[in-house]
């Protein structure tokens, strides 16, 4: 299959990126808070901007982001997209820009019925110090994750307001995933649902045990070919690059 983004995981850290005992978060990789606190299970987000408001940080804070791409199709169960959660989120999306979500609008009446009960249990919003409303979205993550030919969970991401998704994944999904890069960075502003972030440090090289080669500069493309060139354009609020035969080139 061909590539598909699925850029990062985040996890919160306070350290510096030049401590030596920071490594490579490689197999037991999780957010450090949201709704899925799930024992085997790892917590991922589509893009940048959700997997920091995932995790809820506050100016100053220092975060590791991992960046990864899956190499292989990833078989995801959906629950949450039912025009009535996005528009109790005040989402900017009906979740009618995916074919299968408009045709789960199409089943069964019995069986639209708990598909949507699941949604709304899933996709609760909870304030600070309450999650333990969360408990039944961890029920129901922990029952689809169980079992099935699926390799995890696509829902929306509460914490932006359903307009990106994040997953939960199993572990015996990650090695359809390939990491490419970890950015070390700086919460310097929250304001009216915009976060802005200071890039201090960036590794795309990693030993074996998952010691980081931390570089002292920002991720950027390198050109290494005379009259090599590249398009960049925005995504989902981040810059991507491509090849003129529309191959992604990531930073390094």
């Amino acid at each position: 299959a061909s590539a598909s983004r699925y850029p990062s995981v985040c996890v919160e850290s306070t350290r510096s990126p030049k401590c030596s005992h920071d490594f490579y978060p490689k197999t037991a990789m999780a957010l450090s808070s949201g709704p899925f606190k799930l024992r085997n299970c790892s917590t991922w987000a589509s893009s940048r901007r959700s997997a920091y408001f995932e995790i809820r940080p506050s100016v100053g804070d220092h975060v590791v982001l991992s960046r990864w791409v899956a190499e292989a199709k990833l078989i995801l169960l959906h629950i949450g997209y039912n025009p009535d959660v996005f528009s109790s989120l005040s989402s900017t999306r009906t979740g009618d820009e995916y074919k299968w979500a408009r045709e789960t609008r199409e089943m069964k009446k019995a069986n639209r019925r708990i598909y949507d009960e699941l949604s709304y249990q899933m996709t609760k919003t909870v304030d600070p110090g309450r999650e333990r409303e969360h408990n039944g979205t961890i029920a129901i993550g922990r029952f689809f994750l169980r079992k099935g030919p699926h390799d995890g969970l696509l829902y929306p991401a509460v914490a932006m307001g359903g307009n990106a998704d994040n997953m939960a994944l199993r572990p015996s999904a990650v090695p359809k995933l390939r990491p490419y890069a970890v950015e070390f960075n700086r919460i310097t502003d929250i304001c009216d649902g915009q976060m802005q972030l200071e890039q201090l440090e960036s590794a795309v090289k990693w030993d074996s045990d998952g010691r980081l080669h931390w570089n002292a500069r920002p991720l950027q493309w390198v050109l290494r070919a005379r009259g090599e060139r590249i398009t960049v354009g925005e995504y989902d609020g981040e810059w991507v690059a491509h090849a003129p035969d529309g191959t992604e080139v990531f930073p390094e």
